[in-house]
């Protein structure tokens, strides 16, 4: 088994460094486009090529984050970007985009191209599909269960990442649409509000930050991820102090080696921890609450005859950061100006309003800065070896060596017997030592020079600066990719009428619609499928059950014999349709954005059609010239989130999804301090977390040129919505005017909207 990698968050220059003096194998970074960390420092297209070159002179690798959605109108721009990266000898490249992905697999079929954890991939059907595309890499999606992992380690060939430490996202990865909905900054952009550290609260409880998750912590599980071939441990925080990256770093090195850890990782965090999905927390074990707290305690705020002050029980140096609670609740930072042994007091003249008997937590810890400082100064200079040796009659031979990298100069003059003054052994020490404007630290040398002989000492600079040239040239060149060129851009084209398809939640629920005006119907009930299908009339398309691993390659199993197609979520989906032999949908989830996407999609074996992204303007869709060929969702609630975790399960003290089929909170409510309500529906082992309002985009879409190949409209299991079907098929199939139904209370959503059809997401 290839080694274990440590793959460090790079966010800047001064992230990179930290990353490089704590001994990662390898960093990623993004560039100040298309990538999911939009409000990280990021880097320019040269500081991208200079980041490599650092990297590569020091044996660690770099990967580009271009793991966003992708506009029509920004391709070109992202490719340029991508390309110049290329050039620069990047050694892989971290995608979302489905259409970015095929244009770069395209022009550079070397280049390895990792799947971004954006894109969902959780199972071993996920993974067989990422192999047949040209993967290299999955990053495997935070809540990926260990039995996945298991079945990826045996039935698959391409390496896993994992993250195993920082912040976690609630949703499912690259599944939610919250931030873009509810103010346009999307998180499939890498733009997110974070919209899920925010409070909210239930129809019973209190308000809390229901939604926000712990920070991951595995440090404790290394064997497990050492029996599971996870091929690279991954570190999130590209947005985080170069302290953080340098710290964890080094702690995730010294717990794969089973080394002693020395920091207290609660001095680099903001928040409390869990082992994460994988490892099996839920419900309060991962919830980051108000209550939860963050950072180390180191002592406790007391009163007496010293005054207000906090009483340590962890010594503190100068410039550590403290968190004191106030009387009325509130947090207030302290930066200390002295250093507190264990047992000592620290004054709180300037607090005194500090709430005696609570804990007193550092934020941040200065030692790890001053030792930040001193691996910087022994670690970005490289080891050197010279050994130089003369005989008379012959070219001096030099022969440097750093790392993995040697070269072999020799002179142009031939060493001599001195006629008059001989070159000594310090004549030559002292020229090759000149190094100091180069990456290389002082040199080891080893000398074989006789005596009374001659060579022009500017011939020893001279073949040292070659020498040194050489070697970094060496070290810093990996590859050489030459670009392939591009196949023809897909003409789409307009598919005729376009077809009406309605998803259900219940097959009954076609007792009440006019099933005569649909063409296709997609349905997770299998309830008498066979009955049904006959008196429907049209193609129906199973829903798997989400998440797509192995229990839903079972179903899929039993129930493909009555189905003429699946509706796929994700890269899993797909692959399970092709093991059943049927053709595949590709769902809005799948995040068709560009013209690209859409070719690359409808190219996969078995592919009949794509859904939009429910996150395009309306006047994107009219730009884009795939919606000619793609369905697009005009009625029904948006999926705003989908999560592993339950927030009721945060208030009720669950452990587990065990109780959540016959769980009150099945079907809820969470309000957010604005007024808001999001409905909260538990399907299986996942919440779904509904946008507050009920998209509506029917006269939208009737009175704009758009004509997509289908409109679909998701009704539920509500049979008030047979109205929305007439009035759709009135007008968007018929193009007649009609009075639209009375607003329904549809799920206990209020409002109906298009839903950011003129501005879209960012």
């Amino acid at each position: 088994m290839p080694k274990i990698e440590v793959l460090a968050p790079v966010g800047n220059r001064a992230m990179l460094e930290a990353a490089l003096a704590a001994g990662a194998d390898a960093v990623y970074l993004g560039g100040k486009t298309g990538n999911a960390r939009a409000f990280a420092g990021n880097f320019t297209d040269e500081e991208v090529k200079q980041a490599i070159q650092d990297c590569h002179l020091r044996g660690v690798k770099t990967y580009l984050t271009l793991n966003t959605l992708v506009k029509n109108h920004e391709m070109d721009e992202i490719l340029d970007f991508a390309d110049a990266a290329v050039q620069a000898d990047i050694d892989a490249i971290i995608l979302q985009d489905m259409g970015l992905f095929s244009i770069l697999k395209q022009r550079y079929p070397t280049l390895s191209l990792h799947a971004s954890t954006q894109m969902n991939v959780h199972s071993l059907a996920g993974i067989l599909q990422a192999e047949k595309l040209g993967f290299e890499r999955i990053i495997a999606g935070r809540e990926t269960t260990l039995e996945e992992l298991e079945r990826m380690r045996d039935g698959s060939n391409v390496e896993v990442e994992l993250f195993v430490h920082g912040s976690l996202c609630v949703s499912v990865s690259g599944q939610c649409l919250l931030s873009g909905l509810i103010g346009g900054r999307s998180g499939n952009r890498g733009r997110c509000a974070q919209p899920c550290r925010k409070v909210y609260q239930t129809k019973t409880g209190q308000p809390d930050t229901l939604l926000s998750l712990r920070d991951l912590n595995t440090l404790d599980h290394m064997e497990t991820w050492k029996k599971l071939h996870i091929r690279s441990l991954k570190i999130e925080g590209r947005m985080k102090k170069p302290e953080y990256v340098f710290a964890v770093t080094k702690m995730v090195k010294a717990a794969l080696n089973n080394e002693p850890i020395k920091t207290d990782l609660l001095d680099v965090s903001s928040r409390s921890f869990t082992k994460g999905f994988t490892l099996g927390d839920f419900g309060r074990a991962a919830a980051q609450t108000e209550a939860s707290g963050r950072g180390t305690v180191i002592g406790t705020i007391r009163s007496g005859e010293y005054g207000k002050h906090i009483a340590c029980t962890k010594a503190c140096e100068s410039g550590d950061t403290l968190q004191i609670v106030t009387e009325r609740g509130k947090e207030i930072p302290l930066t200390i100006t002295s250093q507190i042994p264990v047992g000592g007091r620290y004054a709180l003249e300037a607090f005194p309003d500090a709430k005696t008997g609570t804990p007193v937590r550092r934020l941040y810890a200065k030692r790890i800065e001053n030792a930040l400082c001193k691996a910087q100064e022994e670690a970005l200079q490289l080891p050197l070896q010279f050994s130089f040796q003369a005989n008379e009659g012959e070219p001096a031979v030099l022969q440097a060596v750093s790392g993995h990298a040697n070269v072999t100069v020799q002179s142009e003059a031939v060493v001599q017997k001195a006629r008059k003054q001989p070159v000594t052994e310090e004549d030559i020490r002292s020229r090759l030592a000149r190094t100091g404007e180069t990456v290389f630290s002082t040199p080891v040398i080893y000398l074989h020079w006789g005596e009374d002989l001659f060579i022009p000492l500017g011939e020893i600079n001279r073949i040292r600066r070659e020498a040194v040239s050489q070697l970094q040239d060496k070290l810093a060149t990996h590859h050489n990719r030459k670009r392939q060129s591009d196949k023809p851009a897909r003409a789409f084209q307009m598919v005729g009428k376009p077809g009406l398809h309605i998803e259900i939640a219940d097959n009954r629920l076609t007792d009440h619609l006019p099933m005569d005006a649909i063409d296709r119907v997609y349905t997770s009930d299998t309830e008498e499928i066979l009955r049904y299908k006959e008196q429907w009339n049209c193609p129906v398309f199973l829903v798997l059950p989400e998440p797509a691993d192995e229990k839903a390659e079972v179903f899929a199993q039993k129930n493909a014999h009555a189905f003429d197609g699946i509706l796929a979520k994700d890269l899993a989906g797909a692959e399970i349709a092709r093991s059943v032999r049927l053709p595949v949908h590709f769902d809005a989830s799948v995040h068709c954005m560009n013209d690209a996407c859409a070719d690359a999609l409808l190219a996969m074996p078995g592919s009949t059609g794509i859904t939009a992204s429910v996150e395009m303007a309306g006047q994107e869709m009219a730009a884009a010239p795939f919606v000619k060929e793609a369905e697009v969702i005009v009625f029904g609630p948006v999926v705003a989130m989908k999560l592993r975790q339950c927030p009721f399960a945060v208030e009720k003290g669950c452990k587990n999804d065990s109780g959540c089929a016959s769980c009150a909170f099945a079907r809820s409510t969470l309000t957010d301090a604005h007024g808001a309500v999001y409905y909260v529906e538990r399907k299986g082992r996942l919440s779904y977390l509904y946008f507050s309002d009920t998209l509506n985009r029917i006269d939208r879409f009737a009175d704009a040129s758009i004509r997509p190949a289908a409109y679909r409209l998701h009704l539920g299991d509500d049979p008030s919505n047979a109205a929305w079907l007439n009035y759709a098929e009135k007008r968007l199939i018929e193009r007649k005017p009609e009075e639209p139904p009375k607003r329904t209370d549809y799920w206990q959503m209020k409002e109906m909207s298009d839903i950011r059809w003129n501005r879209g997401v960012e």
